[in-house]
């Protein structure tokens, strides 16, 4: 587990640290998916949110 930390600026923006973008293969312009338990944000990088319905709705070709 890699963990850092980021401020959240006035207008709502969080940065991703560097480590952290290059750990998990972001890019600028990448859709990020942001899940809430009430407590805490869990941010996952939208390829990997791909993977998990790929394997969760089987495909529909013939």
């Amino acid at each position: 587990m890699h963990i850092e930390h980021a401020k959240l600026g006035e207008d709502g923006r969080l940065t991703i640290p560097p480590a952290l973008r290059q750990e998990l293969g972001l890019h600028p312009g990448d859709t990020i998916v942001i899940e809430s338990d009430g407590d805490s944000l869990l941010l996952s990088g939208y390829r990997a949110f791909e993977e998990v319905i790929d394997l969760a709705v089987p495909s529909q070709e013939s």
